[in-house]
């Protein structure tokens, strides 16, 4: 894949869905911060041709709401400062949503205690 030592998990597209996936599963706000990496940046670093750091990336940081939503994206490929407004009422409506300690905990189908 281009722009990854061969992964999918590596590739822009990869890494982003994983933060996606991460926000979801937590609940929470995730700051999906990548690097802009320029051929010059490759040569002062001497890292031409290897799998990680080796060619040019535009980079694909975003802000991701806890329902897995981007709430914001870098505009270019250049660096950039990225500022969004977080509405924190979206943790406690996706958590609530889940509601995994409420009524769709079962009770009736997991105990844990000893007899």
């Amino acid at each position: 894949m281009e722009g990854s030592p061969g992964f999918w998990s590596m590739s822009e597209q990869g890494c982003r869905n994983l933060s996606q996936t991460y926000a979801a599963e937590a609940g929470a706000f995730v700051l999906h911060c990548t690097a802009v990496l320029s051929q010059p940046g490759i040569d002062a670093m001497k890292t031409a041709g290897s799998p990680i750091m080796g060619s040019p990336v535009a980079g694909s940081s975003a802000v991701i709401g806890p329902d897995g939503r981007i709430l914001k994206a870098a505009e270019s490929g250049s660096e950039q400062l990225i500022i969004a407004d977080l509405d924190m009422s979206l943790v406690t409506k996706t958590k609530t949503f889940a509601d995994a300690g409420g009524h769709y905990s079962r009770p009736d189908m997991l105990w844990l205690g000893a007899e």
